[in-house]
């Protein structure tokens, strides 16, 4: 997950699916939903159209923001460097 994309506080349903190669929709939304039952996300829809689903960070999850920057940054470094 590239860094400015955890910066973000909202987030399309979709556009995390792009920032994290081979995630199948059915594991983000998983994931999103164990996020948002732990009260770290909420989640919000927009009726549209088209109908688009948000993911916010709560109060609690943009305390994690400082973790999930240096992990992106580790990744970057270390799990990337041979797709280059």
């Amino acid at each position: 997950m590239p860094r400015t994309r955890t910066a973000r506080l909202i987030y399309l349903f979709a556009d995390p699916h792009g920032a994290i190669p081979g995630i199948s929709e059915r594991m983000l939304s998983n994931r999103l939903a164990e996020l948002g039952a732990r009260e770290l996300t909420v989640r919000e829809v927009d009726e549209g159209p088209p109908v688009r689903v948000f993911y916010r960070f709560t109060e609690a999850g943009t305390t994690l923001e400082p973790t999930l920057s240096a992990l992106s940054q580790w990744a970057e470094t270390y799990l990337l460097e041979g797709d280059q």
